[in-house]
């Protein structure tokens, strides 16, 4: 046991038990009493064990001033990604846009009569937009104009492209239609 031997503290000190239980008791510079086990010191339970935490806030605003220029950084990239992100959501939305507004110019009728060259400008735009609902509906209304025109090798082989390339499509069953009513003529 070693103990400061100067002021009235450690002459206090000196008259606690060298050994309580099996704690070793040991001064050290500031005068305060640690145990010690396996050879370390542990500051002995007089501290009160219920400390009051800090709110989240603060231990957050801790928490940010220790990691600054990470989180600067991670929220750059959170940020950058974001960007991206949007602006590709936004240029495939525009782009489907772009397309809708191609097909509703070709099933727009000039005139009295249909256009004649209705098949071509829908399958154009197939061709200009080929994955977009518009492209779909297209090659749809491509082979039913073919099909009002008597063509009904080409027609058919537009609603055979429709059931090839859009599986997905809700216009399926007229597609299947068409095919069916092409064989029949």
């Amino acid at each position: 046991m070693r103990v400061l031997s100067e002021g009235p503290l450690p002459a206090l000190l000196q008259e606690i038990p060298a050994r309580i239980g099996n704690i070793s008791l040991f001064l050290g510079i500031s005068c305060l009493p640690f145990a010690t086990y396996n050879r370390t010191l542990h500051a002995l339970s007089i501290m009160d064990s219920d400390a009051a935490q800090l709110p989240v806030f603060d231990r957050l605003e801790i928490w940010f001033e220790k990691n600054r220029r990470q989180a600067l950084t991670g929220a750059t990239i959170v940020i950058a990604l974001g960007l991206i992100v949007g602006f590709y959501l936004w240029y495939k939305g525009q782009k489907e846009t772009n397309a809708s507004e191609a097909l509703t110019s070709v099933s727009l009728p000039t005139g009295p009569a249909p256009r004649a060259d209705a098949a071509d400008a829908y399958l154009k735009v197939a061709a200009t937009y080929p994955k977009s609902s518009a492209a779909a509906r297209a090659v749809l209304m491509a082979g039913g104009t073919l099909f009002v025109d008597g063509k009904y090798d080409q027609a058919k082989a537009q609603f055979e492209k429709f059931v090839r390339e859009y599986r997905d499509a809700t216009f399926m069953g007229e597609a299947l239609l068409g095919i069916a009513a092409c064989l029949d003529a």
